[in-house]
């Protein structure tokens, strides 16, 4: 599995379990409300700024939700991470 498809899955996951829009979710974690999709279609994304938004992700799971099989999880950051 590439490290977009790592992201996709995490993405996916977590838009599911949170019943949020593709965008609403995007918005949050990618900046972009467009983002997703246009990875999906192809796009590339930096080995960086997938590792920080795989990180946010990790740090904001929600509790009871699975984290995708296959996909390394990063620990949480910080005392504060939710």
């Amino acid at each position: 599995m590439t490290s977009i498809e790592s992201l996709i899955a995490v993405f996916d996951a977590y838009a599911a379990f949170s019943r949020q829009a593709e965008a609403t979710v995007a918005t949050k974690f990618l900046g972009r409300g467009n983002r997703m999709s246009e990875l999906r279609a192809g796009g590339d994304m930096g080995a960086r700024t997938i590792a920080k938004a795989l990180q946010a992700f990790s740090n904001h799971w929600p509790e009871g939700a699975v984290w995708p099989e296959g996909v390394d999880r990063p620990s949480k950051e910080g005392a504060g991470a939710a």
